[in-house]
């Protein structure tokens, strides 16, 4: 008997390549992701400051700039192919909610990933998030929360 296995994927770095999304954006020339340890360093590679990387992070989110990104090699592949075998799979960004219906077009149209829930929320907690949905497997786009998960 096959069994079902839930899986929770971040969408930006893991899907869509949001940080070199950002780097093509004016002020962001300096950003590039082996340079960066923490997604804290953002603020100090973009110039303008943080007002200009609030108004990046909105920019990359639309849909047309999204457009212009496919997903990181292979991001799609694999996520057919575990839903071919039976995974759900749960997408989670931390964006505002304003940025579902572009997000939502993206991973359909342009990246082809199926998915059963997508949920765009700024500050999400993914972990808990998974641990409230009994999401046993986590993609996070960045290693430091797995690792604080087995704090």
């Amino acid at each position: 008997m096959r069994q079902n296995y839930r899986v929770m994927v971040d969408l930006d770095q893991t899907i869509l390549p949001f940080l070199e999304a950002m780097a093509e954006r004016p002020g962001g020339e300096r950003l590039r992701h082996e340079q960066m340890e923490a997604y804290g360093d953002l603020f100090g590679l973009i110039e303008g400051g943080l007002h200009r990387m609030h108004r990046m992070f909105d920019e990359v989110m639309d849909l047309d700039v999204m457009l212009r990104h496919p997903p990181i090699p292979g991001a799609a592949l694999s996520l057919r192919a575990l839903r071919a075998h039976g995974c759900e799979l749960y997408v989670k960004a931390d964006r505002p909610e304003r940025f579902t219906e572009s997000t939502r077009r993206y991973l359909e149209l342009y990246a082809a990933v199926p998915f059963d829930s997508l949920v765009c929320a700024p500050g999400l907690d993914k972990l808990v998030e998974c641990q409230d949905a009994g999401i046993g497997i986590a993609v996070p786009d960045h290693p430091a929360p797995a690792r604080q998960s087995h704090a």
